[in-house]
């Protein structure tokens, strides 16, 4: 499940910057991950369509779609986001198959997996 998660987590990320260069801002919570498939009509100064950044959002290895929020305040985007799963009891905390894993959590697992 971890190689999953890792996988489509990175994927969103990747969609996720990808959108923020075209439209010089992540989405918003409201928005959610969805407008990754269908995002606003044309970029900023643009009269070009958008395509989608996913073709589906995939859920997470326990059938439950991936949580997205950001930060009302868009500086230092990086940290004011997180795309994440709450494990395989659908409830935040928790260890084992049950533990919630985000982007911070993918960060530490990869640092510990590079030692």
């Amino acid at each position: 499940a971890l190689q999953q998660v890792r996988r489509d987590i990175r994927a969103l990320e990747k969609a996720l910057l990808a959108y923020r260069s075209d439209f010089g801002v992540l989405p918003t919570t409201r928005q959610g991950l969805e407008t990754l498939v269908t995002p606003p009509a044309a970029r900023p100064g643009s009269d070009q369509p958008v395509a989608g950044y996913v073709d589906e959002l995939v859920p997470d290895p326990w059938g439950r779609p991936y949580r997205y929020w950001r930060s009302r305040i868009p500086s230092d985007e990086r940290a004011k986001y997180d795309v994440r799963t709450l494990g395989a009891d659908g409830v935040e905390g928790g260890s084992g198959d049950n533990a919630d894993i985000g982007l911070k959590e993918l960060e530490y697992i990869d640092h510990v997996a590079g030692l």
